[in-house]
């Protein structure tokens, strides 16, 4: 009852000696449920659409950002593969080395590869896709293949 009376006298207050006074800024919390303080609420939605727009141009420019970055990496990749198939057709093709089933290899390797592989150099190995899960105890991991 205290608060109803104290805003009907803050309302009176109001219209008496104009918006800027100190009760109108106390009661800010229910005046403008009473009067409807439009300009207060359009600004305020200005305000609110205004931070929306700027987030969603915000959210475009990353993703754009992200998918030029990624286009960029598809381009730069197609043209190393391609590079790398020029090499190829341009040196003479050596025939592959098929490995023997019990080896668990489910492709084939060439000479060179074979060579490097039996000497154990860790550049072949890496060639090979094989991963060691720690250095002390090397514990390799091979393609499995399926038997027949």
């Amino acid at each position: 009852m205290i608060k109803f009376i104290y805003i009907l006298l803050s309302a009176l207050f109001i219209f008496i000696s104009g918006e800027n006074t100190l009760i109108y800024k106390s009661s800010s919390d229910f005046l403008p449920f009473i009067f409807g303080n439009a300009k207060a609420r359009k600004a305020k939605k200005r305000e609110r659409l205004k931070k929306k727009r700027q987030r969603q141009k915000d959210r475009r420019r990353k993703i754009r950002a992200i998918l030029k970055r990624r286009k960029e990496k598809q381009v730069k990749r197609k043209k190393a593969k391609e590079k790398k198939q020029n090499l190829r057709s341009d040196k003479k093709q050596r025939k592959p080395i098929k490995v023997k089933k019990n080896r668990h290899r489910a492709y084939s390797r060439t000479k060179k590869e074979f060579k490097s592989h039996t000497k154990n150099s860790n550049k072949s190995l890496k060639r090979l896709s094989i991963t060691f899960k720690n250095k002390s105890k090397p514990k390799v991991y091979l393609p499995k293949v399926r038997k027949k």
